[in-house]
């Protein structure tokens, strides 16, 4: 390879390089999931609230901070139900 070849061939890398920096993405730390929230009411309130087999010491009504995830919610006599939350989520749930 000559000079002029060299020389021609220069800007074209520093092209490549410049654009191979800028749509690269940093490297940044990953944020973690915000939390989901479970309401729960009854009627009357003042209800036993079991959140995965454990017996919380609030009663209803009530607004839990939980992780996102699954979970299996019973309310005073009513049958235990399976509510899912996502990240930023708010979910009802109502024990008549």
């Amino acid at each position: 390879m000559n000079i002029m070849n060299t020389r021609t061939m220069l800007p074209a890398v520093e092209i490549i390089l410049l654009w191979t920096l800028l749509t690269t993405p940093g490297a940044s730390p990953q944020m973690p999931a915000r939390p989901g929230k479970l309401h729960i009411a009854s009627t009357p309130p003042g209800q036993k609230i079991i959140i995965n087999g454990a017996t919380r010491s609030e009663t209803t009504d009530v607004t839990l901070v939980v992780s996102p995830g699954k979970y299996t919610v019973q309310v005073g006599t009513c049958q235990p139900q399976d509510v899912p939350v996502s990240s930023g989520e708010t979910k009802e749930i109502h024990c008549p």
